[in-house]
C-alpha cells in the first residue's frame, strides 16, 4: 500500500478539483461527502438525491435514478462575475467605452437556462443563429422589446422578412453581415431608418483555442479583407453607410493563448472603417472564446488576464484616433457549463484481474526482483512489465491463463509502485507501456449514454470531471473507469488530468494523483471502490452545448431533469422538472411503433 503520512481534507479538494476555479460551487464536507455550495449553504449531493426519490417514490421507485442536476443561480452568478470583472477592468484601464453582452442561444437553449441569464440583467441582450431560435426569441422577450437580439448565422430572405417583422412591431434587432448578398438582402427588405448591421469579419490572426479553426481566412464565417471594402462601395451607393454600427469577430471557443492579437486586429478593423466613413460604428464585438477551467490545469485568472487583454489591445491600438467602442461579447460556455451536472446511479463492478491468491504476492515480488535486479531506473521498470507481458505465450490452456491473470494484477501494482517511485518517472509516461501500466483495472457500470448526456467527450475530447458522491476525505483506494450502457466501445468516459503540484500524492494502490506537469491517465480516483457499484457519481460542467448536441445511440435517450433551487429564507428544494426521454419516443423517431410499455425511468 501507497500510504500518505496525514491525508487532509485539502489534499481531496486538489484531488478531485473542487472548491476552487469554475468547480468553486463543489466542496467535500468532514464526512467526505460531495456538497454543493450555494450562497453559504452546503447541500449533499447525497440529501439531494434522498429528496428526488422521495418525490417519486410514489410512482414505484425504491431509489432515485440517473438525472440532470441543473442549478439556475450559477448561471446568475457568472452573468454578475464576467459582467463584474469587465466593468472594473474598464474602470481601471480608464477605457472609454462601456461593456455590453449577448448570450447564444446555441449554447444552451432551454428555456429555463435562457430565462435566467435574462432575468439576472436587463442589459443582456440575445443572440440566434437561425430562423428557429430567433422565433424562440422573439416569444421569450415578449413585451421586453428593448433588448437586443443578435442574427448570426446564414441569413435567406425568409430569415430576413422575420426580422423586418420583428423590427415592425418594436423589437431591437441587429443583424451581423457575412456576405454582400445578406446585406443586398436587408436593404431590398428593410427600411434604412430601421436597419442596424454590424460586419462579422473574419479576424486574420492565429489564435489558440479548441476550435481555433473559427477564426482566419479559412473560417467558415465572415468577411474577407476585400468582401470589407467591396461591402462598404455597396453601402455607399445605397447610401447606407449609417446603418453600420457595429463590427463582430469570433477566436473560437475555449481561447487559450494569442488572445491580444486577436483584440489587435478587431481595433484595426474599427479604425480602417471609421476612416472609411462609418461614423455610427460604436460597438466591437469580440465573441465567445472565454474558456471555462474544465480540468483545473488553467491559471484561476484566466478569466481576469483574457478580459484584461481585450480591453488593452482596443484601448493601446485605437488610442485617441477615434471613441473607444463599447465592448460586446457573446460568451455562452462561459455563463452555462457550470449549469448542469450529471448524477450517475452506477450499478456494477468489473475487475480486469482475478483476486490473488495467498502467496501470490510473495511470488510477484521473487519474479520482478529476477527482473529488475533492484535497479531503479524508469526504463528498466518498464522493461521488466514488458517482459512479463511476453511471457503471456507459456500459458496456453485457460487454468494456466487463469494463474497468469492472477499474478499479472499482483505484479503489474508491484511495477506501477516501483516505476512512479522512480528518478524522473513522468517523462516516460507517454511511453505505450506506460500508459498500461497507469491504467485502471476496474470499470464501473453506470446507468446513462455518454453520446446522449456528455457527448463533447467523443466528438472532441472534451474532458469532463467525473467525482464520486461520497468517501472523499481519505487516501483514494484505486482508479476506475466509468462506461456506460451503450454498446459502443466509446461509451467511456474515464479520463482524468491529474492536478499539477509539488505534492506527491498516490492512491492506496499506487497510482499517481498528483504531478509536476501535465499528464493524463485512464481512470479516475475513487476512495472506496467496495461501495462503487450500487451508488452514485457526478460529471461536472456539462451545462453548455450538451443538451442541445445530444445523441440517442443505441436509443438511449435524455435523462429526467431535476432543478436545485436555494430560496431566500436559506432553504432549498429540488423539483422534478422534465421526465426521461421515453422508449416509446426514441423508436417512435427512427420509424417504428411499440405498445405502452414500462420504462425505465419516470415518463
Amino acid at each position: 500500500m501507497v500510504t500518505t503520512l496525514k491525508w487532509t481534507l485539502n489534499d481531496s479538494r486538489l484531488v478531485y478539483g473542487v472548491a476552487r476555479n469554475d468547480l468553486h460551487f463543489l466542496d467535500i464536507t468532514r464526512k467526505g461527502d460531495l456538497c454543493v455550495t450555494l450562497e453559504g449553504t452546503s447541500i449533499t449531493l447525497k440529501e439531494i438525491i434522498r429528496r428526488v426519490g422521495a418525490k417519486i417514490r410514489e410512482q414505484g421507485y425504491t431509489r432515485a435514478p440517473s438525472f440532470t442536476l441543473r442549478i439556475p443561480q450559477l448561471l446568475t452568478t457568472q452573468v454578475e462575475k464576467i459582467s463584474g470583472i469587465f466593468k472594473r477592468i474598464i474602470k481601471e484601464q480608464k477605457y472609454g467605452g462601456k461593456f455590453r453582452a449577448v448570450y447564444p442561444m446555441k449554447v444552451n437553449p432551454r428555456y429555463p437556462a435562457v430565462k435566467a441569464i435574462i432575468n439576472s440583467s436587463k442589459d443582456y441582450g440575445l443572440e440566434v443563429g437561425t430562423k428557429s431560435e430567433l422565433y424562440i426569441v422573439l416569444k421569450m422577450c415578449g413585451k421586453d422589446k428593448s433588448r437586443l437580439i443578435m442574427c448570426n448565422g446564414v441569413k435567406d430572405e425568409e430569415y430576413i422578412e422575420i426580422v423586418r417583422q420583428a423590427l415592425e412591431e418594436g423589437y431591437k434587432v441587429w443583424i451581423s453581415i457575412e456576405s454582400i448578398k445578406e446585406a443586398q438582402i436587408a436593404l431590398e427588405r428593410i427600411p434604412k431608418e430601421k436597419l442596424q448591421l454590424a460586419f462579422r469579419v473574419k479576424p486574420y490572426t492565429s489564435i489558440i483555442s479548441h476550435w481555433g479553426a473559427s477564426a482566419g481566412r479559412h473560417s467558415k464565417f465572415g468577411l474577407a479583407i476585400h468582401d470589407i471594402i467591396n461591402l462598404v462601395d455597396v453601402l455607399k451607393e445605397a447610401k447606407a453607410e449609417s446603418t453600420v454600427v457595429a463590427i463582430h469577430g469570433h477566436p473560437g471557443s475555449q481561447v487559450l493563448g494569442n488572445i491580444l492579437s486577436f483584440g489587435e486586429y478587431m481595433a484595426r478593423v474599427y479604425i480602417h472603417l471609421r476612416e472609411l466613413g462609418l461614423d455610427q460604428l460604436t460597438v466591437v464585438n469580440m465573441g465567445g472564446g472565454l474558456p471555462i477551467n474544465y480540468d483545473n490545469h488553467l491559471d484561476p485568472d484566466v478569466t481576469e488576464s483574457y478580459i484584461l487583454a481585450l480591453v488593452k489591445a482596443l484601448k493601446d491600438t485605437i488610442g485617441n484616433k477615434y471613441p473607444h467602442p463599447d465592448i460586446m461579447t457573446e460568451g455562452g460556455r462561459c455563463l452555462t457549463a457550470l449549469y448542469a451536472l450529471l448524477v450517475i446511479r452506477t450499478f456494477d463492478l468489473r475487475h480486469i484481474f482475478p483476486d490473488p491468491l495467498p502467496g501470490e504476492a510473495q511470488q510477484a515480488r521473487t519474479i520482478i526482483s529476477n527482473m529488475l535486479e533492484d535497479t531503479a531506473d524508469p526504463l528498466s521498470v518498464l522493461a521488466a512489465w514488458r517482459s512479463w507481458q511476453k511471457t503471456r505465450v507459456l500459458y496456453k490452456e485457460l487454468p494456466d491463463l487463469l494463474e497468469y491473470e492472477r499474478l499479472s494484477g499482483t505484479i503489474k501494482q508491484q511495477i506501477r509502485r516501483k516505476f512512479v517511485k522512480s528518478p524522473n518517472y513522468e517523462a516516460y509516461t507517454g511511453e505505450s507501456v506506460a500508459k498500461d501500466l497507469l491504467r485502471a483495472e476496474h470499470i464501473l457500470l453506470g446507468n446513462f449514454s455518454v453520446f446522449n448526456g456528455a457527448c463533447d467527450h467523443v466528438l472532441v475530447g472534451q474532458y469532463f470531471p467525473v467525482i464520486p458522491i461520497s468517501h472523499l476525505h481519505t487516501q483514494p483506494e484505486t482508479l476506475v473507469r466509468l462506461t456506460d450502457i451503450t454498446c459502443d466501445s466509446d461509451g467511456e468516459i474515464s479520463t482524468y488530468h491529474p492536478p499539477i503540484s509539488a505534492k506527491s500524492l498516490f492512491t492506496q494502490d499506487g497510482f499517481p494523483l498528483t504531478t509536476t506537469n501535465r499528464q493524463t491517465w485512464k481512470g479516475f480516483p475513487i476512495g472506496d471502490l467496495k461501495s462503487a457499484p450500487d451508488n452514485y457519481l457526478i460529471i461536472g460542467l456539462v451545462g453548455a452545448y450538451q443538451d442541445i448536441i445530444e445523441m440517442d445511440h443505441n436509443l438511449v435517450g435524455d435523462l429526467p431533469d431535476v432543478e436545485l433551487t436555494l430560496q431566500s429564507d436559506g432553504l432549498w428544494d429540488v423539483k422534478w422538472v422534465g421526465a426521461a426521454q421515453t422508449i416509446q419516443d426514441l423508436v417512435r423517431e427512427v420509424g417504428f411503433t411499440l405498445p405502452q410499455l414500462d420504462d425505465p425511468y419516470i415518463d
